[in-house]
């Protein structure tokens, strides 16, 4: 939900399906609960892997404190 709100908010319209697709080929290293998000040229996600644990009724990066 993260990406899509990003690209619908940085597209020209978004009742244009292409205006949207196009959004979303922009973002880049956008700031999500699980660290940057990406697409590449493939149009494939890329993002660091994660695990995280519930502490404390609260989800955290694994290994972290």
């Amino acid at each position: 939900m993260y990406v899509l709100a990003a690209a619908l908010q940085d597209a020209t319209s978004t009742n244009d399906r292409r205006a949207v697709r196009d959004a979303l080929e922009r973002v880049h290293r956008l700031d999500t609960p699980l660290g940057a998000f990406s697409f590449d040229e493939g149009r494939e996600a890329t993002y660091p892997p994660s695990v995280q644990v519930v502490r404390n009724g609260r989800l955290q990066l694994f290994g972290l404190p």
